[in-house]
């Protein structure tokens, strides 16, 4: 394996070998704390711009299979790892790791001590990184990882939503319009469990033109970046707000209709990407371990048009709002999953139940 780097912008450098295909790219360097998952992770759009830096230190053992991806492709645009094994034990598994790196062409390293790279980005916050296998001179890569734009500044929407709308394969009663900013294979699995049919329309789709479909309601999906950069998305989903259909944003959709109901939204330092996040809601005793991948966060102040329905425990971020005119206009920052029994998360339960 030749060597390779990774290195961010405040200089700090983390030699490894490389174990995907060769290549340069830039991102947003995040970390990611599932023991489990990595599959999910490389095929999730929220993880659209970023290097990801996954903190097990054995990835790739139980091996890659077609049921378990949330989208047809790979989203980060690098991979971080302490070891990688070319062998699984899986009766699931079809193929290896290391090619499915190969087919999706993916810059990869391994040999990275990932729990410090980790324990780095909690302290310093979430940064840009350039991770090569091309340029053995690390000195080059901290100048020029300097001047490289961050990903958060590029319009990543356009890069994983679908550019046309697309219909169910049968037509059902509720039928839900999905605003479609990276949807997951997994919600739309729990939705149409409960009796939905979605049609997925394109991220900059126009109000009037979502409501001409004559959805039971609208689900705003999860999606990457900063939901300050795309223009004219809030002003669209105002109109959606407008038009009396309940609404379940989720994720980047929980921003934006947070930002129409007049939150504000930050950056946070570092971000949630991990399955191991306590929420609460209000109101309730017990907590909630969620599954996240976000790097932005709302502010909502008093005289916002909605109140906050959950809180993170571990950094009292919100998680959760509802509009203050109507309980079927709400949304949250985690991703909903099926329980252990296999029953669709309660969030969509409620969701669904406003649209009979």
């Amino acid at each position: 394996m030749e060597k390779a780097f990774l290195v961010l912008e405040d200089g700090t450098v983390f030699e490894g070998r490389s174990c995907g295909v060769a290549g340069e790219v830039t991102g947003e360097v995040v970390f990611q704390t599932d023991v489990v998952g990595y599959q999910e992770v490389l095929t999730t759009p929220s993880y659209r711009g970023q290097i990801v830096a996954l903190t097990y230190p054995l990835i790739g053992n139980y091996g890659i299979n077609a049921q378990d991806a949330e989208s047809d492709g790979v989203h980060p645009r690098g991979l971080v790892l302490k070891e990688m094994s070319p062998l699984y034990s899986n009766f699931r598994a079809e193929k290896n790791l290391p090619d499915f790196l190969r087919e999706h062409q993916v810059t990869a390293v391994c040999g990275i001590d990932t729990r410090a790279l980790a324990v780095h980005l909690r302290e310093r916050g979430e940064m840009r990184g350039i991770l090569s296998t091309r340029e053995k001179d690390p000195a080059k890569l901290q100048k020029k990882v300097k001047e490289i734009p961050s990903a958060y500044e590029e319009d990543l929407l356009s890069q994983v939503t679908p550019q046309k709308a697309i219909s169910p394969k049968e037509k059902k009663d509720p039928l839900l319009a999905v605003v479609d900013f990276g949807m997951r294979r997994s919600l739309s699995d729990q939705l149409e469990s409960l009796g939905c049919s979605l049609v997925r329309v394109p991220a900059y789709t126009r109000a009037e033109e979502v409501l001409k479909l004559k959805p039971k309601g609208v689900l705003l999906s999860p999606g990457p970046g900063n939901p300050g950069k795309p223009k004219g998305i809030v002003e669209e989903v105002k109109k959606l707000i407008a038009g009396g259909p309940p609404i379940l944003g989720i994720g980047l959709g929980h921003q934006f209709l947070g930002m129409a109901l007049g939150a504000g939204v930050k950056k946070m330092h570092p971000g949630h990407h991990g399955g191991n996040q306590p929420v609460r809601e209000s109101g309730q005793k017990h907590s909630l371990i969620t599954a996240q991948s976000h790097s932005f966060v709302l502010e909502v102040p008093e005289e916002a048009g909605c109140r906050v329905t959950h809180l993170n425990l571990n950094d009292q971020s919100v998680e959760g709002i509802e509009s203050k005119k109507s309980p079927r206009v709400f949304s949250v920052q985690f991703i909903p999953q099926r329980d252990e029994n296999g029953k669709p998360d309660r969030v969509l339960q409620r969701f669904v139940e406003y649209l009979k």
